[in-house]
């Protein structure tokens, strides 16, 4: 091989090697604004840690941590922005991807709104609104061919959190579901079926 087909080879691999870890990236954020939590584990590899702040440990807590809060945050939706990715080795990258996430809760999600804004009373015929500015800043370790976090570290920048009025009257739209009733996941299920 040519210097220049080494060089071709060795871009198209790191090229590669991004997408990967990007798709990992959005299969995380999917699987929390879904509550499909088997998607979101897939995101780490078995034995990493996670720092969010209010929560510090292995992947199995922080999937019971998520699923717990997030059965009571009615609307959840990760917005990412930018992903810088720094390869340390062939086979290890640190990743910062910018996050901007909407969230909005009950009076009854006392945890996590204590988490993130602090005491704060709900009135029943509103929810709390949460706009969070974040940075992931994760270690992907690329382990038998693929690429998963190995260590993340989140750091919130800014919280803003609005009382707003319930939605009533009919939807705008297609409902949103949190779950596998989503018209994302009938579309799957019917793709899957031609």
């Amino acid at each position: 091989m040519s210097s220049a087909q080494d060089s071709l080879t060795a871009g198209l691999r790191i090229l590669l090697d991004k997408e990967q870890i990007r798709s990992v990236m959005h299969r995380y954020a999917r699987g929390v604004d879904r509550r499909d939590y088997d998607l979101v584990r897939s995101a780490y590899h078995p034995d990493a840690y996670d720092d969010h702040g209010a929560y510090q440990g292995g992947v199995d807590g922080l999937v019971e941590w998520i699923s717990r809060r997030h059965a009571l945050i009615e609307q959840s939706m990760h917005l990412l922005g930018q992903t810088q990715i720094d390869f340390l080795a062939e086979d290890v990258a640190v990743a910062e991807t910018y996050d901007l996430s909407v969230q909005c809760y009950p009076a009854e999600a006392e945890e996590t709104i204590h988490a993130w804004v602090g005491d704060i009373d709900v009135p029943a015929h509103q929810q709390l609104r949460v706009v969070m500015y974040a940075r992931f800043n994760d270690r992907f370790e690329k382990r038998r061919c693929e690429w998963k976090i190995a260590h993340r570290i989140v750091v919130i920048e800014v919280v803003d959190a609005t009382l707003v009025d319930r939605r009533t009257g009919p939807p705008i739209s297609v409902e949103p579901v949190r779950g596998p009733e989503d018209a994302l996941y009938s579309l799957m299920r019917t793709a899957q079926r031609r």
